[in-house]
């Protein structure tokens, strides 16, 4: 078995732009944090969390996608601790509570019986970017 290995700092099409991935959708931004704050733990593609209220926050991407479209996944402990909660639902996206832009989506927990701001919080985007 030959192992090679590629090593590069930038790779670029044959007209000198960006890459394009066609076997491979990497995210094209994710976040993770705890809803007691809006600073991101860790985060890529993003410009910033927006608190609207208890357990409800705007993700706010740095570069937009191409349209309001992309796929979006995630999970919550909807729990204010470092504990999971039974019964917790995490909502992304356009749900009921926000309309997503090509530039901003809703991520919300609830606990089973009311909105949480939960400790535990990521999610990431999928999709072409503008």
């Amino acid at each position: 078995d030959a192992m090679s290995t590629l090593k590069a700092d930038t790779i670029q099409n044959t007209t000198g732009g960006a890459a394009t991935l066609t076997k491979q959708s990497p995210s094209k931004s994710f976040v993770n944090f705890d809803m007691a704050g809006t600073t991101a733990s860790d985060s890529f593609n993003l410009s910033s969390l927006t608190d609207r209220a208890t357990g409800q926050f705007t993700v706010n991407l740095s570069s937009a996608h191409d349209n309001a479209g992309y796929g979006c996944v995630g999970n919550t402990n909807a729990y204010a601790g470092d504990s999971f909660a039974g019964g917790m639902a995490l909502g992304l996206h356009a749900n009921h509570i926000f309309t997503s832009t090509a530039s901003a989506y809703g991520i919300s927990s609830y606990d089973g019986s009311s909105y949480i701001d939960a400790k535990h919080n990521s999610s990431a985007t999928h999709g072409d970017l503008a």
